[in-house]
């Protein structure tokens, strides 16, 4: 690709990594992989390439409506520094990740003794950037984990290789050379058996879940063509129906943060869509935005602080709100739960499920 003057290949894939960008601005961290594996070979490619990306992205911004490069900057600055600091990175993210990391370690010093960590450097450079900006960037959300630890992962790949090759190339007795990779196979299923033991529970939470009186009312509306919508997407998640309108389905909190929506907005969207079923936190019914919308509505089934609320005119068989819960559901084996020391978020209360995508 760099043999000669021809540009084509490197604009084809300028262009390619600008659309990714119009997509969603965090890909800048994937694209740290050949930004340095250009830089690593010349350059002057490298700082052309980067600026036809930067260039590239901002025309295409010119063309794509409701694209604002203000609202964007509002999204990540106007937050009020008690906001950000309560969220930030936390290193238990490569605690948890350990078997992992630890290949990832055994590879950069492999190839830096051997003299070969020229192949890693990319790698080595994305996962630099990404602690660093996530180090000082507020708020920072469980999900950026992702940037973390992916280009870890490839080196951890690289790792197990020359793990593999060392082991088979040592001059070590048969039985030594077969405990140490038994021991190495061992950490490997010890960390993958925590693994999946998380999982597991999770998928027999979500088994719960999905008996749940609010789910078995929200999928017979759904299959009955009736529009529905939860503040938590769990819900319509579990009923395997789409949310109306679509567009929040994820509500991020930092937007409501820098201002961009908020209690009375979304209530405004549910109205003009004519949703028939809400799924809403109980802390929400102090909200005169929410109070106004409900007159509409009756609530059919609950769930702890979790509250399905039909359309009157589908003649519904209304709860009383007063009565305690008899089939209160768990939701903490989801993982679900904020702690005590979670913010409260822009619809009252504490959710079940924090919005902060």
């Amino acid at each position: 690709m760099l043999r000669g003057s021809r540009p084509i290949p490197l604009l084809i894939s300028a262009l390619l990594a600008a659309l990714a960008l119009s997509l969603k601005l965090t890909a800048a961290f994937a694209l740290v992989v050949p930004f340095a594996w250009l830089f690593q070979r010349k350059a002057r490619h490298a700082l052309g390439w980067g600026l036809s990306v930067v260039a590239l992205t901002w025309v295409g911004s010119l063309f794509q409506p409701g694209w604002s490069w203000g609202l964007m900057a509002a999204s990540h600055l106007s937050f009020s520094a008690e906001q950000m600091g309560r969220y930030h990175l936390n290193p238990a993210a490569y605690a948890r990740g350990w078997f992992v990391c630890a290949l990832a370690l055994f590879a950069l010093a492999h190839r830096y003794l051997q003299n070969r960590l020229v192949s890693l450097i990319p790698w080595l450079a994305a996962a630099l950037v990404a602690l660093g900006v996530h180090w000082l960037h507020r708020p920072f959300w469980d999900y950026y984990n992702l940037h973390l630890l992916a280009p870890v992962i490839a080196m951890a790949g690289v790792g197990a290789a020359d793990l593999w090759t060392l082991l088979q190339r040592a001059q070590l007795p048969v039985l030594e050379r077969r405990s140490i990779a038994v021991a190495v196979l061992s950490l490997g299923l010890l960390w993958t058996g925590v693994e999946a033991r998380q999982m597991s529970s999770a998928r027999e939470s979500a088994t719960l879940l999905a008996g749940s009186p609010i789910t078995e009312q929200l999928k017979s509306l759904g299959e009955s063509g009736h529009a529905v919508f939860s503040l938590n997407p769990t819900w319509t998640f579990a009923a395997h129906q789409v949310q109306t309108p679509p567009e929040l389905t994820i509500i991020p909190l930092k937007r409501a943060w820098a201002g961009q929506i908020n209690d009375t907005v979304i209530a405004g969207m549910l109205a003009s869509n004519r949703v028939d079923g809400i799924v809403l936190n109980q802390s929400v019914l102090k909200q005169s935005a929410w109070s106004n919308l409900l007159t509409a509505y009756w609530p059919t089934a609950r769930e702890d602080q979790n509250i399905l609320f039909v359309r009157r005119e589908l003649n519904p068989k209304p709860i009383d709100l007063g009565k305690d819960n008899e089939t209160t559901l768990d939701l903490r084996r989801l993982g679900l739960q904020p702690g005590v020391d979670r913010p409260t978020n822009l619809f009252g209360g504490k959710p079940v499920l924090t919005h902060r995508r």
